[in-house]
């Protein structure tokens, strides 16, 4: 390894990770826990019997690997053409819809993962996340207390993101 380090995502419980291995047959990523975790490993043999055994899995599994892409081309389209306030309330945003679908709180979460992985994953420097945080606070949108974040307003989060929708 080179020293660089490209943050790909961030997981939530419940959420499957190492889905790459599928390809390679080997994990070309590596995954640090943020908080106290738990994983279950299943190997790729054992998935493919079961797969093979129960149908509406495959299904699921496809859904999953569907979803992974689709999250692959929406990460390329966020570094390419968005702006850092942009990038920054699609994030929220992504992770509000997230934490909602798990049965969470949307509005009220804790960012666990350090500024300097937040900027990685979004392509700007961590000064400019802590910038854009405080930006989105100073307007009334989110309140941040260390590592918690308060969505106050997610219609004008949601405005940031597609401003002429707003309109």
């Amino acid at each position: 390894m080179d020293g660089n380090e490209q943050t790909i995502g961030f997981h939530l419980p419940g959420e499957l990770m190492g889905l790459d291995a599928i390809n390679h047959e080997r994990f070309t990523c590596f995954t640090v826990a943020l908080e106290t975790s738990s994983v279950c490993e299943l190997p790729i043999s054992r998935l493919n019997d079961l797969c093979s055994k129960i149908p509406n899995l495959q299904i699921q599994m496809l859904r999953i690997l569907g979803k992974e892409i689709a999250s692959g081309h929406d990460q390329i389209v966020l570094l390419g053409h968005h702006s850092a306030k942009e990038r920054m309330a699609i994030f929220l945003l992504s992770l509000s819809c997230r934490y909602g679908a798990l049965g969470f709180s949307g509005t009220e979460f804790n960012l666990s993962m350090p500024r300097h992985n937040i900027a990685n994953f979004l392509g700007i420097t961590a000064e400019t996340v802590s910038r854009q945080l405080a930006d989105l606070g100073r307007l009334g949108v989110i309140t941040v207390k260390q590592r918690g974040v308060q969505i106050n307003d997610l219609n004008l989060l949601k405005a940031i993101v597609e401003p002429c929708s707003a309109k």
